[in-house]
């Protein structure tokens, strides 16, 4: 008998690490002043084109100039719904690591624009049990991406929402929002 997955066994398995990684690390508010966010982290949710939800946390430092590096971790929960026939169980997971070379355009506006481009490195795991024989297929590589996104800078965080595309691979987009959060000493 295949083991329960899906959605729920999922979220319940991996969904809270990112969120928790980030609230360890948020700094408590400054008197009264907006942080300057030299480094940050930040929790970020959104949905995929191929994968659906998505959960991720990010973490950056500013650079020189309106330059930022940031480094990301995405992981994606698939609809298993499509499986309906009885005796077939689908288990699908699949995680990216990205990392991205940001500028930000307008630094002196009320709305922050920024662009650049990346790598991510991802994992795609497929399982499927029909009749209890185990069919399984994983995939993983390499892939060139672009990423845009807008800020709105705020006393004690930075929403955000962003757009990215691979360029090679699967072409999938994904789009997350999240808040930015100063670590302290930034």
């Amino acid at each position: 008998m295949p083991r329960g997955g899906g959605f729920g066994a999922s979220i319940r398995r991996w969904g809270w690490a990112p969120l928790a990684a980030c609230v360890a690390l948020a700094p408590a508010p400054a008197s009264g002043q907006a942080p300057v966010l030299d480094a940050f982290v930040a929790p970020q949710a959104g949905w995929s084109e191929f994968r659906r939800l998505v959960v991720g946390g990010q973490a950056g430092l500013r650079l020189v100039g309106g330059l930022e590096v940031a480094g990301e971790g995405l992981l994606f929960f698939p609809d298993e719904a499509s499986a309906t026939e009885r005796g077939v169980h689908v288990d699908r997971n699949a995680w990216q690591l990205n990392a991205h070379l940001l500028y930000s355009f307008d630094r002196t506006r009320r709305l922050i624009v920024y662009a650049g481009p990346g790598a991510s490195w991802a994992r795609n795991t497929r399982s499927v049990v029909v009749d209890g024989v185990r069919s399984r297929l994983e995939l993983t590589g390499w892939a060139a991406t672009v990423l845009f996104g807008a800020r709105w800078p705020r006393p004690y965080g930075e929403p955000f929402a962003e757009w990215r595309t691979e360029l090679t691979r699967e072409s999938q987009w994904v789009v997350t929002a999240g808040v930015r959060l100063a670590l302290p000493g930034g």
